[in-house]
């Protein structure tokens, strides 16, 4: 398999095979319903302890709504917010395992497996927040079009953020897109 060329695959989920290219599947089943009046922006899965403690959620244009199960949702469990389009990370420290949602405009959220949050993030507003990573048992996050990440304490989703300059290495400009853990 390691020496398997990069036009192979081994399996194929969701995708049909033609010679020379693939195709994503077409169809759909619906899942859940009743989520805001608008399309889902996000889906973010939280992971707990077990397979059993595992939960699905989507964001509407404004609200966050659990949908594990099939079916009509009931109230969103988190509302009032500026925008559905989430990015997210599940973070496990000795208080437990967490759901992280940011998305540059709102504080960042939180969920334990029971119940949503906003964790007390100081020195950083959590709503600058765009996107999350862990890189060695900490939070990273980058900041809405800034050349600065932000990281949070070992094992901590709240707390004092410290700011990490990176614009000296933006010779042509920019902003800070994305931050990610790569290992080979």
């Amino acid at each position: 398999l390691a020496n398997m060329k990069e036009e192979f695959a081994v399996q194929l989920d969701n995708w049909d095979p033609y010679p020379g290219w693939v195709q994503l599947r077409r169809g759909f089943g619906e899942h859940a319903t009743g989520v805001g009046a608008s399309a889902v922006n996000s889906l973010m899965a939280y992971h707990g302890v077990t397979p059993g403690d595992d939960a699905l959620f989507a964001a509407s244009a404004t609200d966050i709504y659990e949908v594990t199960a099939s079916g009509a949702v009931g109230a969103a469990a988190v509302s009032s917010l500026t925008n559905g389009k989430f990015q997210h990370v599940n973070f496990t420290t000795s208080g437990g395992h967490f759901l992280l949602v940011v998305n540059g405009a709102d504080d960042m959220q939180a969920y334990n497996g029971s119940a949503w949050s906003v964790p007390a993030v100081t020195g950083v507003d959590s709503e600058e927040f765009v996107q999350l990573a862990v890189h060695k048992r900490r939070l990273w996050a980058t900041l809405n079009g800034s050349t600065k990440a932000a990281y949070l304490a070992v094992d901590s989703i709240a707390g004092a953020a410290t700011e990490f300059e990176l614009g000296s290495i933006f010779s042509k400009g920019g902003f800070l897109q994305a931050i990610g853990s790569w290992t080979v």
